[in-house]
């Protein structure tokens, strides 16, 4: 699989050119780009929809402050900053058909080239490196309340290209050949979209477990030794039961959207999509194509040195959208010269 680093800077932007054969249009719209915006060529090649170059500028101080605003709710913080990514894209695209890989990528860049070069991380210490201890060190780890991170350089981060031959829609068919689907790659908007579809659906029966949630909130915050407020067995029971609910509705609508069409008609609306029959033995399968034939972007197997052995090992991190909100208090100062003027 063809893999890049995801480092931006002049020399690897005009290598780009070359392995990517960057056409005569699309060279004309590299050379008519103002100043301050930065190419990405995205793993995805095209294939989804969005172009295979884009070009995004950095975050001025009120893109800050929205992001820093919106931080608390994950639904508002990706609101705010799909606009904001539409305004500081020079091309026009539709946001809400971003897949969440590209995101990544468009973050990550963004942050590599306006204001960090590595990402601290907590050590995820799995059993495979716990075992190589003896009994007394296995103790001294275990007792140890001290969080281990690791800094990982931007530039060390690798992403996978989408298969050459990959192109939406993907079709599925039963053996007996009764069933024909055809579906597309999720996208974030599908996302905003089921998370509005499932707030609206539970609106009245959410308000009885707001008593539970608040404790909930409440006895996460506490520090060891602290008084939890207490929760009723039987309330919690029914609040993880309906959690579940949410939780299997956000899913089925996520799926749902992501449906182009069913048994030769095309699907136009979410109501038409939820009303489609598709065994969970479909889903299944379908779930395993798409990741061995359709995985693409960040790849999340790192290299980094052990904090508890300073030895290299491979681990695997999973980031967040918020991990790349800008800081103003970080400082990278490869994107600008400041002098006295003479």
């Amino acid at each position: 699989m063809e893999r890049q680093s995801i480092l931006v800077d002049d020399e690897i932007i005009e290598e780009r050119k070359v392995i990517t054969k960057v056409d005569k249009v699309e060279k004309q719209l590299i050379d008519d780009v103002p100043y301050g915006y930065v190419p990405i060529e995205l793993k995805s090649r095209g294939k989804l929809s969005l172009p295979r170059i884009i070009h995004v500028k950095d975050y001025n101080v009120d893109d800050a402050l929205k992001l820093s605003i919106s931080q608390g709710d994950n639904d508002s913080f990706l609101k705010a900053l799909l606009g904001i990514l539409e305004k500081n894209t020079y091309e026009k695209i539709d946001v809400l058909s971003l897949h969440e890989k590209e995101l990544e990528e468009i973050l990550i860049t963004l942050t590599n080239n306006f204001w960090a070069k590595s990402l601290d991380k907590v050590y995820p210490l799995e059993m495979d490196e716990f075992n190589t201890f003896n009994e007394e060190q296995q103790k001294v780890i275990l007792e140890d309340e001290e969080t281990k991170t690791v800094t990982i350089p931007i530039s060390k981060l690798n992403l996978d290209y989408i298969k050459e031959e990959f192109h939406e829609p993907i079709k599925i068919e039963s053996k007996d050949k009764k069933l024909s689907i055809e579906m597309r790659l999720s996208r974030v908007g599908d996302t905003l979209r089921a998370a509005d579809y499932v707030t609206d659906y539970f609106y009245n029966e959410e308000k009885k477990y707001e008593d539970v949630k608040d404790a909930i909130a409440y006895n996460n915050t506490l520090k060891k030794g602290q008084e939890k407020k207490d929760i009723l067995p039987s309330k919690m029971k029914e609040y993880r039961e309906f959690s579940q609910s949410k939780a299997a509705l956000f899913l089925k609508v996520i799926q749902s959207l992501c449906i182009v069409s069913y048994n030769g008609k095309k699907i136009e609306s979410l109501e038409e999509a939820l009303k489609c029959n598709i065994p969970q033995s479909i889903w299944g399968n379908y779930t395993k194509f798409v990741e061995d034939n359709c995985n693409f972007g960040l790849v999340n197997e790192i290299e980094v040195k052990s904090p508890y052995t300073n030895k290299s090992i491979v681990r695997r991190f999973h980031f967040q959208f918020l991990e790349f909100l800008p800081d103003f208090n970080s400082q990278n100062d490869e994107g600008s010269i400041i002098s006295f003027s003479s």
